[in-house]
């Protein structure tokens, strides 16, 4: 704004050329934002297409350690009930 009334702008102008050059420089980083977060789905999908994951019911832990991590980061003892007990 300094560098508008430097030049001999009027406030008018520099307000409406600042308003234009935000709404451009919003549409531009939502078009980015878009492209970036489409490339990152398809590389996902395409890393879980290569390296299949089975499900957990699936999988065999009887003989191995289950370690369940609670959402602050603290390990908590895992949940021991099977469905038909949970229902």
């Amino acid at each position: 704004m300094a560098v508008g009334f430097a030049a001999g702008n009027p406030p008018v102008t520099i307000i409406w050329r600042a308003i234009v050059v935000m709404v451009v420089s919003w549409v531009a980083g939502q078009a980015v934002g878009h492209i970036a977060q489409r490339t990152i789905e398809m590389q996902v999908d395409s890393y879980k297409q290569v390296n299949p994951f089975p499900p957990l019911s699936k999988m065999d832990v009887d003989d191995q350690e289950v370690i369940v991590v609670d959402s602050e980061g603290e390990i908590t003892e895992p949940d021991t009930k099977t469905e038909a007990e949970a229902a």
